[in-house]
């Protein structure tokens, strides 16, 4: 079988990608380890300056434009007129993607596992068959453990950790804590869904092994007056690792080339939008590849808050404290924290 755009992954970046390649005639093939898309470790937040507003309405479980922000010395309330996060199940988002690409023209291949790369062609299994399928392009949209990024010759050496509880319940507010003494630059999360709540956290040091994080979120939990022993935890590696994108015929999308954000661990804007660049790219556009550039310098800008941060725990104090300060005053906007 022979492909003009091969992409290896069925993420929001691959999804994204598929669509905008099929829609403009270019014929494309998504390999997808999974026999469903979109199960992936994520709390489901999307921002209003990112996605909100690209996501169909019936898509979005919960919107709230009141976030609750902690440090060890503030409780902040910030309040807009507009939603400033909202969330998604991944799942569902990936069922509309999928459908998406797939009324275009995309090809959807799922439970395929890859076994190998060359440079013209790719080998997978699939129900214990093999199959070779040959490409003029290969998009990388496999994640931060990337068998593309690394068939291209990219290691990671900066990834964080997330550790996310599904609790049966939706809880009223969305909450963002920072505890330097807990959690060092990284910070736990309660982001209700329509009928569940995506309880975590996420660190991006190297600092706290994911064994001593999961015992501090639980022990965090439990003063706010929540059990996560009785439930199972699912736990990612999220690589901000970022080297580039395009490799000649090749190119690495979402956290597969590293785009997510050393601050918060954000992934979904920075996988639609790389998605968008490579496929203009490939088309011979270049209309998306400024939200692009954009977008790395404000990963520059977060990969150097964490390295303050990642110092020490006083660095790590100070610096969120006078975060809380800055949005309390409204000295910065919610989005400096953004990807978008």
């Amino acid at each position: 079988m022979k492909c003009t755009v091969l992409i290896i992954g069925a993420g929001p970046g691959g999804l994204r990608c598929a669509e905008h390649l099929s829609e403009n005639g270019i014929d494309c093939v998504v390999l997808e380890k999974n026999r469903i898309p979109g199960q992936k470790i994520c709390a489901g937040g999307i921002t209003w300056n990112g996605l909100i507003e690209r996501i169909p309405e019936k898509l979005i479980e919960r919107s709230f434009s009141e976030q609750t922000i902690t440090t060890p010395l503030q409780d902040i309330r910030i309040s807009s007129r507009h939603p400033l996060v909202a969330t998604v199940n991944r799942q569902k988002l990936g069922r509309f993607m999928t459908g998406c690409a797939q009324k275009n023209g995309a090809r959807i291949i799922t439970g395929a596992r890859l076994v190998q790369i060359e440079n013209d062609r790719v080998v997978y299994l699939k129900e214990e068959k093999t199959y070779h399928l040959s490409f003029d392009y290969l998009v990388g949209a496999d994640g931060s453990r990337s068998l593309v990024r690394r068939f291209i010759g990219l290691g990671v050496n900066k990834a964080g950790i997330g550790i996310n509880y599904t609790l049966p319940v939706s809880r009223p507010r969305m909450e963002w804590h920072f505890d330097p003494f807990k959690f060092g630059s990284g910070y736990s999360w309660i982001f209700p869904h329509a009928d569940t709540t995506s309880v975590g956290v996420y660190y991006s040091g190297k600092k706290i092994s994911t064994g001593k994080l999961n015992n501090r979120l639980h022990s965090w939990a439990r003063s706010k007056g929540i059990d996560l022993s009785s439930i199972s935890a699912r736990t990612g590696k999220i690589s901000y690792d970022y080297q580039g994108y395009r490799f000649g015929r090749f190119f690495l999308i979402g956290d597969a080339a590293g785009f997510a954000s050393p601050l918060t661990g954000e992934g979904i804007y920075p996988a639609f939008i790389s998605a968008e660049a490579v496929a203009g790219q490939i088309r011979g556009s270049h209309a998306a590849s400024a939200a692009l550039e954009k977008m790395v310098l404000k990963h520059r800008r977060h990969e150097t808050m964490i390295k303050m941060a990642e110092r020490n725990r006083m660095s790590a104090f100070v610096l969120s404290e006078l975060s809380g300060l800055l949005l309390r005053f409204n000295l910065v906007s919610f989005n400096s924290f953004e990807m978008s």
